[in-house]
């Protein structure tokens, strides 16, 4: 990439002299900018694995590891103590003949409603010591009788030996820190059975892994692959009645030794077949040498709800199956019913369905007299995201009353990239307060969470009609500005300040801007801004600005990226974004990387080796960056 146009001279002499004198621009000192590193470049990138790409193997979105990698890392080093809140996910049962517990959508983005608990333990089982604390016990009525009659198997031919349960889901279904899949209650992972070196059954508190000779290679004491019981596991798992299994995966030279086993003592050989057939390895994933991962396959009472088999299934297509496309008429007229619930009920459904032919009935339900609806419909009609519903929702929050509801509107026109109706809201003067028995909603000053919905917008008009509000009376309001500006362009107000004056020849004084010229001087920098400015360039120019010399976005850049860790406020954000982009991995739930970029990745891209160990450590010598300030502080 060329060097950067709005970084020259003449850009900043011209944006100088744009926002007057340098008393109007005094400033507290500017963050030092972090030197160059030419004298002492960053340790070469270790070449010695493919590159990591995110892949969609066998329905579960991966990050591709070296044969060689090390055992599966646990993420509760970081997140223990993590209590998952025991909540039941809203399932309206609108002409809906479902029974018990109701999976939807996919095991990577759907969610599990009314579900079935697997107990702690039991005469043939037990939830894992290192997954009890997680509440990650719950799944389909279908799955739970599947590993009960599948544990009283093994339990009664192995005498002693115990199913022992890692991750199923969440109550209410959704993501989990510790996996891509168990969304929706048709994942679980099972740890394999092992007997000691005396030869008696192992009793696990965690997942371990087993080697080519079948030995445990990261207990405490060595622990041995008991082959005739996880073949029991495995032939229970695929006769006993409860569901149909859809995959069962396993390291390969795990499953070698149990169609031997099968073979050798004479299985039947339907069973045989089909073990041969589900038990497999996911092409181009990390082994599965650990535990024994069992995903069944929809029911077609599920189906009817909305449950897909493909793994990445777009979200339309949980509105395509013939159960659910039979509702769907119903589903449209329960939308004028005289109970308030089943309008909602009726909304949700049908923007989860994605029913285009309902975009006009949930464009006026945005308006309906109750709350509930309204915050229904407007979260449907988003989530549709028909040109008509999306209109008329970003019309109704003109006049929208219900701090919640504004808060879903709001949120809902970002992620379906209606800008302009946010932006509309910028100059919104209302501040919403909750009703008098709601005290868990707080209230909402509207132009405040309209700009703070927007930091992650990557439009450089954002920054434009953002820029007016650092001048607005409510110092919260001047701050999330400041966020949204900073996080856009990559640029704080210290820095645009201190370049100004550098180039002036002045020093910068203690005195703080005034929220007028604060205003003048961003919309000076970004009127002077080349025409076809990119919001790329700009943040990259940001980063030079700063003495790191990030010129291209790929794997190179990850040195100086890490650095750039080290910066505050949006600095340190928009390095830890483009880091995600980069090696093509946005980490989940729970993992901290938006919220503690700079502790989370240096170990991540060194357990990769995409940086070297030696490079992380020698950043603890290197000057500490100076705390954030008001201005620039996320």
């Amino acid at each position: 990439m060329a060097p950067l146009r709005n970084l020259s001279a003449a850009l900043w002499i011209l944006l100088a002299t744009a926002c007057g004198t340098t008393a109007e621009l005094a400033q507290a000192p500017a963050p030092s900018p972090m030197p160059p590193q030419v004298a002492h470049p960053p340790p070469p990138l270790v070449a010695e694995t493919e590159p990591t790409l995110a892949l969609e193997l066998e329905g579960d979105l991966r990050v591709t590891e070296p044969t060689r990698a090390a055992p599966r890392r646990t993420m509760d080093t970081e997140l223990h103590p993590l209590v998952l809140p025991l909540a039941d996910h809203l399932h309206p049962s609108i002409d809906s003949h479902a029974v018990g517990s109701i999976s939807v959508g996919t095991v990577t983005t759907g969610y599990l409603a009314h579900a079935a608990e697997i107990p702690l333990e039991g005469p043939h089982h037990r939830i894992l010591a290192i997954a009890a604390s997680r509440q990650t016990r719950f799944t389909t009525d279908e799955m739970k009788s599947l590993l009960m009659c599948a544990a009283q198997r093994v339990g009664k031919a192995h005498r002693g030996q115990k199913l022992h349960i890692g991750n199923l889901s969440r109550m209410g279904g959704g993501p989990l820190p510790w996996s891509v899949s168990h969304h929706n209650g048709r994942d679980v992972d099972l740890a394999f059975l092992a007997r000691t070196s005396s030869g008696s059954p192992a009793s696990p508190d965690r997942l371990f892994h087993f080697n080519r000779k079948l030995d445990s290679t990261d207990s405490r004491t060595t622990m041995t692959f008991d082959v005739p019981a996880n073949w029991t596991l495995v032939e229970g798992l695929l006769t006993c009645p409860g569901a149909d299994v859809q995959r069962l995966f396993i390291a390969a030279w795990l499953r070698k030794p149990l169609l031997d086993y099968a073979k050798k003592t004479k299985k039947p050989k339907a069973i045989q077949k089909r073990a041969a057939i589900f038990l497999a390895q996911p092409r181009n994933a990390m082994a599965h040498d650990d535990h024994l991962h069992l995903r069944i396959a929809c029911t077609d009472e599920d189906a009817s709800e909305g449950c897909l088999l493909p793994g990445r299934a777009p979200p339309e297509a949980v509105g395509q199956t013939p159960g659910v496309q039979e509702r769907l008429p119903k589903l449209r007229k329960a939308l004028h019913n005289d109970d308030p619930v089943v309008r909602a009920g009726a909304a949700g459904l049908l923007g989860l369905y994605r029913d285009g032919d309902s975009a006009e009935g949930l464009g006026a339900a945005c308006r309906d007299p109750d709350t509930r609806v309204r915050q229904a419909a407007l979260r449907a009609a988003l989530e549709l995201g028909h040109p008509k519903a999306v209109a008329a929702a970003g019309e109704a929050l003109a006049v929208e009353t219900d701090p919640l509801a504004m808060a879903v509107g709001l949120r809902g026109l970002v992620q379906a990239d209606a800008l302009p109706a946010v932006l509309a809201r910028l100059s919104d003067p209302r501040t919403l307060q909750p009703p008098a028995d709601r005290f868990d909603v707080p209230q909402v000053v509207v132009r405040r969470l309209a700009v703070q919905l927007l930091s992650e917008a990557e439009s450089l008009d954002v920054a434009r009609a953002a820029a007016p509000l650092l001048g607005d009376a409510d110092p919260s309001v001047r701050e999330a500005a400041r966020v949204t500006l900073g996080r856009i362009t990559n640029h704080t107000t210290p820095m645009l300040a201190a370049a100004i004056a550098r180039l002036r020849g002045t020093a910068t004084s203690a005195t703080p801007l005034d929220d007028g010229s604060e205003v003048r001087l961003w919309q000076a920098f970004l009127d002077a801004l080349p025409a076809d400015q990119t919001r790329e360039a700009l943040v990259l120019a940001g980063f030079q600005q700063q003495g790191l010399p990030v010129t291209v976005i790929d794997r190179t850049a990850l040195p100086d990226l890490v650095r750039a860790l080290l910066l505050p406020g949006p600095l340190r954000h928009n390095a830890g974004r483009l880091i995600e982009r980069i090696v093509q991995n946005r980490p989940m739930l729970g993992r901290g990387a938006r919220s503690s970029p700079e502790t989370f990745w240096p170990p991540w891209l060194v357990a990769r080796r995409l940086v070297t160990s030696s490079f992380v450590a020698s950043l603890s010598t290197e000057s500490a960056a100076p705390a954030p300030t008001a201005d620039d502080a996320d």
